[in-house]
Order: structure tokens, then C-alpha cells, then sequence
């Protein structure tokens, strides 16, 4: 896919500069609560753990735009049901202090748009970033990493 051929760069940037802090997933199945219908697969996702092979203590989201548009209904519900399968998931699968904020992003690979769960409220960044300005969607994502120290 296009965009997932743009996408990872991007994101393999930001795990590279963290290396000691995050680990990069893609395609990871997410097993949260399959009733309320949050198990599925993410995009991608950043976990906190940097050297485990398995999902541990994900903290960033990032779903592929649906139709080619990051802010059409679909692909907006669709990253914020998978950023509270994240939380979900964490809750369940950390034994202390499990992550509750939660960062998002859902992206066509040019054209990006974040958002934020916290407690239960989807803050979504009204601006959109774009692939053209690499340094600042670099530094957004970075911020989101950063939250977690």
C-alpha cells in the first residue's frame, strides 16, 4: 500500500531516536474485549517497552485513513475505537500503573491528524500536519513519545 510505504518511514524516524524507550508494531493484534467490539488489528503502534517482542504497554496508535481522508467519520471512529482498544488492553495486561492516556494519529500518509483519550474524552487536533512538513510532524510525534517519561 502507498501509504503504508510512506507512513513507516516516518514512524521507524521516531523509533530510531528512541530506541531505548519505544518499540515499533505493525499489524499487531490488539485483544482487548471482544464484546464491546475491541479486538482487532492496529496499523500501527508504539509500545513503551523497547526490547520486547510481544505488546507490551502500548501508548500510541496509528490507523490508515479510510478512503483516502483522515477526517471522514469512518476513519476517525475507527482510531479512536482502536486507541481505547489500546487502553483497554492495557489495563488488562499491566500489572501496575497501567498507561491511560492514550495518543492517536490516522493518516494517508501526507496528510495527518492526532488525537488524545483521556479519561473518557477523544480530544481530535482540529490542525492538520502534513508529510511536507516532516519536522513538525516529526516533532508532534515526538511530544506524544516524550508524554511518557
Amino acid at each position: 500500500m502507498v501509504s503504508e510505504a510512506i507512513v513507516f518511514p516516518v514512524l521507524q524516524n521516531i523509533r530510531r531516536r528512541n530506541k531505548h524507550k519505544i518499540q515499533l508494531f505493525s499489524g499487531e493484534i490488539i485483544k482487548a474485549d471482544k464484546d464491546k467490539g475491541l479486538n482487532g488489528e492496529c496499523d500501527f503502534v508504539f509500545a513503551k517497552r523497547p526490547v520486547s517482542p510481544e505488546l507490551e504497554n502500548p501508548i500510541i496508535q496509528v490507523t490508515e485513513a479510510k478512503k483516502g481522508e483522515v477526517d471522514n467519520a469512518r476513519s476517525l471512529s475507527q482510531t479512536a475505537a482502536q486507541m481505547i482498544g489500546v487502553r483497554v488492553f492495557n489495563q488488562k495486561h499491566t500489572e501496575e500503573n497501567p498507561v491511560e492516556t492514550i495518543y492517536g494519529a490516522c493518516t494517508t500518509g501526507y496528510e495527518w491528524i492526532f488525537l488524545k483519550l483521556e479519561d473518557n474524552t477523544i480530544f481530535i487536533d482540529t490542525e492538520r500536519y502534513y508529510l511536507v512538513k516532516l519536522s513538525e510532524l516529526l516533532g508532534i510525534l515526538q511530544y506524544a513519545v516524550d508524554f511518557y517519561d
